[in-house]
């Protein structure tokens, strides 16, 4: 459209143009160095992996699962303590035993049989009249039943089913009149039929999501706006979430992230609330009120169900029925009742319409929930079965409302044995192998090194798979086996196990190409007791190092604490262990155990203990690699490497020149005090003639200078006259 017509004296307003706005670039997610991958049994929560620590851990994991006392609890939820204690973000992956149920889940049906039911008498609020000689509900002696509907509403654990695949079947049995398995029948055998309207499952398996449910209340003629039944043709209610500790537990109610103990839904799906402008069906309601893991404006709430389903087909198909079948009681005509007062039935209800204007168009006015109007009033074609069914664990009758909530079923924690445990480790460190694998994602996957914290030879033997493939990765190994409880090994053993663990590691080599021999892992012999005398279970020493180095290496800005340095006293002494074993290595073995890689604590003075040297299982004790904080060091330069690739691969609009000095600024900044001072890297980009003729391909070199861990002294006494020194 062209701005100018003609020269008609006039101004043309533009609007604003916003020179003002910049490119922003996303800040770095916070990564500590040290980051171990811990495996661990939980109450509840995701197998996903997933860094985490303090505050958002507990909520995520629950409190139960750090709790010593705990069925949960084992050698390695003790170091995921320590960790949490250091401040030391960890990536947790909870395990789930193979033989635990499936997840908690319960569908609620409505369960309706086509019968005659009482035509009781009503007075012109639309109340029953009760019978003074029998203190029951009269019912119309000259015409006491009408059809109708006789329901129950049911709860129903499903196993073998997915959200959303409950289906249309024969309902409850009743009492004696039962005919067929799971039939509700009436004296002519009419059979009842149990249609499904919601589904919830939980998102996890576990016990604890037994313990968590909704309870749904209808509103009063006071609480409901008409507004809302007027502009959606259906009747609001209230949603609520509860929780409890136990099946022995008083329940609580969950606020929604906006502190309300409830929320008003309507079961009409996609109905637009006219005061808000916004969907409140059901399922839209329960997704955005109570949970949230992505929104940082939003207070952080960790999902506990994997959905809320309506069945929205099913209810269409038995509202529209009740409403046929209810509607031609429904009318604007005043008839006198049995108080002698004159009413229209329509003023008792919350119908829109009466008569024959009063069509399915309107079924989700109808209450099946109580059988009543927010007026208190109860339906004439539709009444609750008094009768009582036949019920089983999977299967119950339930009464809807706030003050009834209904819990989810069928979940089970399994068996969580100490041999469970062991082979669900194993079955995730071979993921570890497969190059195909999601652990291979290192931008996902963000852990640096893993702990054995105690488990038996074939699960430490698996746990060198962590460094097989990915170069970022170290790990830590123990000769202590957790089952041994307040008993040690001998020294001898305890070699014999470290040198088979220095063989496995062996099949792990830093690089064929360079053929350099591995580097990334220690073995640590020896174990203590806990200062804290919470057990009296021996503890690997490998402990003491963990906490160390969570310390020094783990904070979430990613940079070295040299305050925590544990390279020299008093730094290395032992403080997160008393009791140590072995409390005496003789002289002779050292050179023994040292050549096999091990490293060990030996007296600090008559009450402490120290480790004299952190080696790694490098071959080669004159190289830097023989140190702890180096290969430390070489997995976190080797995530920079990676990090620079992604963010730079792809790039167009940079000649060599100009990306070789971008990606090198890049890595300047990237390590720039990290490493305490301890440690300088010097990265240059090379491009290889081959690279030029390729045109798509770069070479990033990080070179890593580092000091030799000097461990042994030479001693001299040299004797003088005191003359010597005057002079």
């Amino acid at each position: 459209m062209s701005l100018f017509v003609n020269a008609s004296p006039q101004v043309i307003n533009l609007g604003v143009h916003d020179l003002s706005t910049r490119v922003v670039t996303p800040e770095p997610i916070e990564i500590p160095q040290h980051l171990p991958k811990a495996y661990f049994y939980a109450r509840k929560g995701t197998t996903i992996p997933t860094p985490n620590v303090g505050a958002p851990m507990l909520l995520m994991y629950g409190t139960e699962t750090f709790d010593k006392d705990s069925k949960y609890y084992n050698h390695s939820t003790r170091f995921i303590t320590g960790f949490a204690g250091a401040a030391n973000t960890i990536m947790l992956q909870r395990v789930i035993p193979d033989d635990a149920n499936p997840e908690s889940n319960i569908t609620i049906y409505l369960d309706v049989l086509a019968t005659d039911v009482p035509n009781y008498l009503r007075n012109s609020d639309g109340s029953y009249v009760i019978d003074p000689a029998t203190n029951d509900y009269a019912v119309d002696a000259d015409n006491p039943t009408i059809p109708g509907y006789k329901y129950k509403i049911i709860e129903e654990v499903q196993v073998g089913t997915e959200v959303g695949e409950a289906f249309i079947r024969n309902g409850m049995t009743i009492g004696a009149a039962r005919t067929k398995s799971g039939t509700m029948s009436d004296a002519d055998g009419n059979r009842s039929i149990m249609y499904p309207i919601v589904d919830l499952k939980a998102k996890y398996k576990g016990e604890f999501y037994n313990n968590i449910g909704i309870a749904i209340g209808s509103m009063s003629d006071d609480e409901v706006q008409r507004d809302i039944i007027e502009a959606t043709k259906s009747l609001p209610y209230k949603l609520a979430l509860v929780e409890r500790e136990d099946t022995d537990s008083k329940y609580v109610v969950k606020p929604s992230l906006y502190g309300e103990p409830n929320v008003q839904f309507t079961f009409k799906e996609g109905a637009i609330n006219p005061l808000t402008k916004a969907r409140f069906d059901l399922e839209t309601v329960f997704l955005q009120n109570w949970y949230n893991e992505t929104d940082p404006l939003l207070p952080l709430e960790y999902e506990d169900y994997e959905k809320l389903y309506v069945y929205t087909n099913y209810l269409d198909r038995v509202l529209t029925m009740l409403i046929e079948k209810e509607a031609p009681h429904i009318t604007n005509d005043p008839e006198v009742w049995n108080d002698g007062n004159d009413a229209a039935t329509s003023s008792w209800f919350d119908f829109l319409t009466a008569d024959a204007d009063l069509t399915a168009e309107e079924r989700y006015i109808f209450n099946f929930l109580t059988g009543k109007s927010t007026k208190g009033v109860n339906f004439f074609t539709f009444v609750r079965s008094d009768d009582t069914p036949n019920t089983t664990p999977e299967q119950q009758e339930i009464t809807m409302s706030l003050t009834t909530p209904v819990f989810l079923k069928g979940g089970s924690d399994g068996s969580l044995t100490s041999d469970m445990f062991n082979t669900l480790v194993e079955r995730e460190l071979a993921k570890y192998l497969d190059t195909d694998s999601e652990v291979m994602d290192n931008a996902i996957n963000v852990e640096s090194v893993m702990y054995d914290s105690g488990f038996p030879l074939n699960t430490k033997e698996e746990i060198c798979n962590f460094i097989a493939v990915r170069k970022d990765t170290a790990v830590a190994l123990s000769t202590h086996d957790a089952s041994l409880g307040e008993s040690f090994l001998p020294l001898s053993d305890e070699r014999a196990i470290a040198v088979a663990l220095k063989n496995r590691l062996k099949l792990t080599p830093e690089s064929d190409y360079f053929g350099t021999s591995v580097a990334r892992g220690i073995v640590v012999a020896g174990t203590g007791l806990l200062a804290d005398n919470t057990t009296r279970d021996r503890i690997p020493l490998l402990y003491s190092i963990a906490i160390k180095s969570a310390k020094f290496m783990g904070a979430g800005n990613g940079k070295w604490n040299g305050v925590y340095a544990f390279d020299r006293a008093p730094g290395n002494i032992i403080t997160e262990l008393v009791d140590i074993e072995p409390s005496f290595i003789p002289a002779g073995i050292k050179p023994t155990l040292w050549n096999d890689g091990i490293v060990w604590a030996q007296p600090y003075d008559r009450r402490q203990y120290h480790f004299p040297a952190i080696q790694t299982v490098y071959d080669d004790d004159t190289s830097v690699l023989n140190s702890w904080f180096t290969v430390i060091a070489v997995c976190t330069v080797t995530k920079i490497a990676d990090n620079a690739w992604r963010n730079f691969t792809g790039a167009t609009d940079l000649t060599e020149a100009q990306l070789s000095d971008a990606i090198v600024a890049y890595v300047n900044k990237a390590t720039k005090n990290i490493f305490d001072g301890r440690i300088v890297v010097v990265p240059e980009v090379v491009f290889t003639e081959a690279d030029k003729e390729r045109g798509y391909s770069w070479k990033l070199i990080n070179k890593l200078y580092a000091n030799n861990m000097r461990s042994v002294m030479v001693y001299e006494t040299a004797v003088y006259r005191m003359s010597d020194l005057e002079q």
